[in-house]
Parts: structure tokens; sequence; C-alpha cells
């Protein structure tokens, strides 16, 4: 990839990357995709904490099945991590609607209060990753202008933007595996010198690990990863103090798991999966979940149409030209070594886990962590190959347009009857396109209210309020049907990318043109 250019300015970088914190603030903000299982089981974990200062949600968990349950309490079947991150901003919220007299139990303050903390911890990371990718492609060398372009690609054109809307933790460990990633790799300087990593990167990429498996119990075999990629720098370099520091963090997380399973379980080992209910469980597996890999599921993860990850997310095919060209392959493979490593470890995850489908949701949702350690061959593909990414990248980008404004939670056919005539059991892409274009936007119907118990969801009124706005933009809360809810954010965006194409434009003029 060239050099940047000498003309180019610091100036016009950072101006160029705020256009790129507001493009994605608008759009990580701009859609909620409303309950379901799994962020309502965060949610209710984040409430309890706040208002009844307890992880038991007995309380609230009428709206969930993803439920463990000890001794008559009832828990998320999640590591708590997420919970906890949310609950400050929830009590930020929740006393000031009190103060307010404000019913926090109304399904209008509940859908608030989830958009929020969907942001938080699902849109602001997706935002801060963005930025990140952006940083890798400035070190690699790429120009102002093509790493604005591909981390624009990256953050409109994968599965990180419709899960910008939802509480779940695949976001934040995506950006907090990268970023750990950032923090350790080794860095080739302007003059072609090897930077080798710090001490005090490693113990920030420890702290960020460390995080992440408080979040995320799937993060254990990567942190493993990081840990042998620390011994061979170790090796290599000879000397141990700067790498040591890594174990610290994962250290710290795990105890603090660790003490919140003795106080909660009883048990310093027993995970909050192993009291999930039978539904999620089978016989003859490990934990309960995990068979031998099933390799077919290969074509299924990557480009069946169902859950197919480069099928919904086109421009992550170009992944194997990053290769290009082959000059530079050796070292291209040394620097994406630990990547494929990492996103390896949550395919084999995928190839094993019985509900590897991921319930109602478009793509391989599992598969979210390892999309940037895929796409860092994309940002080396850019360069050699722009005229096959650049209509790729646009598919991409229409593609998760859709999914996003559309409904981002498909179900899957092992749910029993379609929940609703617009969400049937079909090609989810296809599905969103079309809704897309007739303008039927944000119609996954399941508010947070919803119940879980089954004969209660099947008695649930498709035609509430509620449902009504179960999902939503906020195009839609100004008061905009259809297509024209997207105007507000078709207008931001064509003014961020504006400037940003003006800012990049006038850098490379000459020193003293007009």
């Amino acid at each position: 990839m060239a050099a940047p250019a000498p003309d180019v300015g610091h100036r016009a970088e950072v101006a160029s990357t705020w256009c790129l914190v507001v493009l994605f603030f608008v759009a990580y903000i701009y859609f909620f995709q409303g309950g379901g299982w799994n962020p309502n089981a965060r949610f209710d974990t984040t409430r309890a904490l706040v208002e009844r200062q307890t992880f038991v949600i007995n309380h609230y968990a009428a709206n969930t099945g993803d439920v463990a349950t000890i001794d008559g309490r009832i828990y998320a079947n999640k590591p708590p991590g997420l919970s906890v991150l949310s609950a400050p901003i929830y009590f930020v919220l929740y006393r000031c609607e009190r103060q307010l007299r404000i019913d926090v139990d109304d399904w209008r303050v509940l859908s608030f209060n989830s958009h929020v903390l969907s942001f938080w911890t699902a849109g602001l990371p997706a935002l801060l990753l963005v930025l990140s990718m952006r940083r890798f492609a400035r070190e690699e060398g790429a120009s102002v202008g093509s790493s604005w372009i591909l981390a624009a690609a990256f953050g409109a054109g994968t599965l990180l933007w419709p899960y910008a809307g939802m509480i779940m933790s695949h976001s934040i460990v995506a950006y907090l595996l990268f970023e750990a990633w950032m923090l350790v790799r080794r860095r080739v300087g302007p003059a072609g010198e090897v930077r080798p990593p710090t001490a005090r990167g490693h113990l920030l990429a420890g702290i960020l690990l460390g995080l992440a498996l408080t979040i995320e119990y799937l993060v254990a075999p990567t942190i493993l990863l990081f840990f042998i990629a620390a011994a061979w720098g170790m090796r290599t370099d000879r000397q141990w103090r700067p790498y040591a520091w890594i174990v610290v963090g994962p250290v710290a997380g795990g105890l603090m798991l660790m003490l919140f399973q003795r106080l909660e379980f009883g048990h310093w080992f027993g995970i909050s999966y192993d009291y999930e209910s039978p539904l999620f469980r089978h016989k003859g597996l490990l934990m309960g979940v995990l068979d031998w890999p099933k390799l077919e599921r290969l074509y299924w993860l990557s480009f069946h149409p169902f859950r197919g990850l480069a099928y919904c997310c086109p421009v992550l095919a170009l992944a194997p030209l990053g290769l290009i060209p082959g000059a530079t392959r050796t070292a291209r493979l040394r620097l994406y070594l630990l990547p494929l490593a990492i996103a390896s470890t949550f395919v084999l995850f995928n190839l094993s886990f019985n509900g590897w489908t991921g319930g109602c949701v478009v793509g391989p949702r599992y598969l979210l962590p390892a999309v940037p350690f895929i796409y860092v061959m994309v940002v080396h593909a850019y360069d050699a190959c722009r005229w096959i990414c650049w209509p790729v990248m646009i598919a991409s980008v229409v593609i998760m347009l859709a999914v996003t404004a559309v409904a981002a939670q498909m179900p899957g056919p092992n749910f029993g009857p379609p929940p609703s005539p617009d969400l049937p059991y079909a090609n989810p892409v296809v599905q969103a396109l079309q809704r897309l274009w007739e303008g039927r936007l944000s119609v996954y119907p399941f508010h947070i209210i919803t119940p879980a118990e089954p004969e209660a969801f099947r008695r649930y009124d498709r035609s509430s309020p509620p449902a009504q706005w179960a999902s939503y933009n906020l195009g839609h809360l100004l008061g905009m049907p259809r297509l024209w809810s997207l105007l507000p954010l078709s207008v931001v965006a064509a003014l961020a990318t504006a400037a940003a194409c003006a800012i990049i434009r006038k850098s490379r003029r000459p020193a003293g043109s007009v």
C-alpha cells in the first residue's frame, strides 16, 4: 500500500476523523432493534442491579428465556460484565426519571432506556472500532482518503451496523479484542524499523482482555492465543518483562468472575450456562452445548443465504485479495497470523456450538468478534484491487442499510409459525431489501415487555402500540413515515461525507495554490 502523501497534514486527518465520528454516531444511534431474549436478559440484570442492588432478576424475567435458575433464584444466563458496565448509565437515567416521577415500567420509558443502553454497550464500541480500523489502515500506509473510505465501508458494510441497536455483547467484544491486538502487534516505522510492543501496551491490552472475559466466556481461547503470542515475543526478544504484563488483566477478570460465581451460585467454577434452561442443552455434548466440529457448517457460515457472513457482508469476501501483490506475501502472512488465529477460534466455536444459528438474527452473530480480524486483509486488498472493492463495498453498505432499517432480528424456522407476515422464513437479506424497497421499515414486533412464556407469547397483541413501536428509527419519532424516516440520516451522511471529501481534497493541494 502506498505511503501517505507528504502534503497531507495532521489537521486534515483529525478533521476527517471528526466527520467519521459524526457519521457513525448518528448511524449507530439512529436505529433501535427492539427486544428479544438476549438483550432483555442483559437489560433485566442492569435494572436489578440499579433498582434492587442484586443480580437476581425474578422481578423482571417474564420477558426472557435466557435465564439460569438456582434454588428459585433467576439470573441471566450471561456473564455479568456487560450489565455491570451498563449500570452507571442506567443509574443516571433511573434517578432522573424517578425525580421527574416518570413510571420506569411504562413501555415507552423502557424503550427509551433500552435504546440508550444499546448505544452505550454496542453502538459506542462499534464507533470506537471503526476509528481503530482507520488507525490500522493509516499505520499500514493507507492515505487519509483511503483510510477514511476503508473505515466507512467497515462501519456501514458489516454486521457492526445492525448490531449497534441491540444490547448484545458482540460489538463490544469485537472492539476490546481488536484494540488489544492493536496494542501488542509489532509496527514498522517510517524508516522500516520494527517497533516492538511495550510493557504499557501489554498491560492495557491485558486490561481490555480481562474486561472482555467478564462480558463473554467465549473469549477465553482467544486470550490464550494472546498469551502464546506474548510468549513467542519473549523468546524472540529474549526479555520477559514487557510481555508478562498482559496476564494481569485476564487474571483479574477471571478472579472477579470466580468471586461472582461463588457469591451467587455457590461454586467458584460454576458458570451461569451450567444452570440454564434444558431448552439450550443436549445430552452427550460437552457442557451440554459443544459437539465435534461439523465442517459442513463452513458453507452455511460463509456463503449460505440464511446465515452466511460473506453473503450478507460481501465486502468480507475480498479478504483473500489481501495477499496481492505477491512480493509482500510473506510479510502479510506474518501480520495476519494472530488475527487469523483469533478469527479461527470463533469459527471453530460456531462449527461446534449447538446454537450456532444465533436465534433471531441476520448473519452469524457469534462471528461478529472475528469480523475486524478478517477485515484487516481487506485493508491491504483495497489499493491493489480498487476496481473490485468499490462495487462490493457499495453492495455491502446497501445490504446492511436494508437489514438495519428493516429488522436485524430475523427469526429462523426453528421458532414455530412465523411471528409476523413481515418476517417470513425466507432469505433474510432478500426480505430486508424487498421491505426497504416497499418502505416497510422497523417491522420487528417484539417489545421489551413481550412475555417469554409460550402461551402468553402466542397471545401477544401484534397490533398493540408496544408491538408497533418495538423497533423504530429516529425519523419515526419525528413523525416521518416509511422511507422518509431515513431522510435525516441521509442528510447527515451526505454532509459528513462531503465535508470529509472537501477536507481531504484541500489537503492534497500544493502549498500556495488557490
